[in-house]
């Protein structure tokens, strides 16, 4: 019973959702963001973080919203962020698709996408497709805080490293390269 509860209580929450799904920032690290549709963030297990609500598993409909969304991209600052309700391993490939059509006509040259930690290993093959298109992309990581009991104890963030050690960590310099944490000394 609580369960079918929780679903009404959701359906009345959605039925008024309308985010903003194009917008442009023009001051800190100018350029246009997109927030897109996908199937869902797979972990799901961050207690701060409501961001999987907005998913669908009806991958047509997900299209047609992320389609009408990056139609909007005009090339402005020749640099694209891709947010939305996970990493981009939960976008279609006919999404997928069309943003690497996007970024070569609007001649967008660097692109922002989400990964939570347990796609690290599909990060490489990911950026290299955008790369032999010549578009360099950014791969962002919500670590929030090396402080291992805080970070999975209370925010269950689900990234297994101890610690890290920062320098000379083999997995840490993994994915420094193909991340962009926003925190520290990225490389010397």
């Amino acid at each position: 019973m609580r369960y079918s509860i929780a679903i009404e209580r959701f359906k009345v929450m959605v039925e008024g959702f309308n985010p903003v799904r194009y917008s442009v920032i023009e001051d800190k690290n100018p350029r246009e963001i997109v927030m897109l549709v996908g199937d869902g963030c797979k972990w799901r297990k961050c207690r701060f973080c409501d961001y999987h609500l907005d998913s669908s598993l009806d991958i047509e409909a997900n299209y047609k919203i992320n389609k009408e969304a990056l139609e909007q991209v005009t090339g402005l600052y020749n640099e694209l962020e891709v947010i939305n309700s996970g990493s981009f391993v939960d976008l279609d490939e006919k999404t997928i698709s069309l943003i690497k059509k996007i970024c070569l006509e609007k001649n967008i040259k660097t692109i922002h996408f989400e990964c939570h930690y347990m796609h690290k290993d599909d990060v490489k093959d990911f950026k290299k497709s955008f790369e032999d298109l010549g578009v360099e992309s950014i791969i962002k990581l919500g670590l929030e805080t090396f402080d291992y009991n805080l970070r999975e104890n209370v925010l269950v963030k689900g990234i297994e490293e101890k610690g890290p050690k920062y320098k000379d960590n083999k997995r840490v310099d993994i994915l420094l390269n193909n991340t962009d944490f926003g925190v520290g000394e990225n490389k010397e």
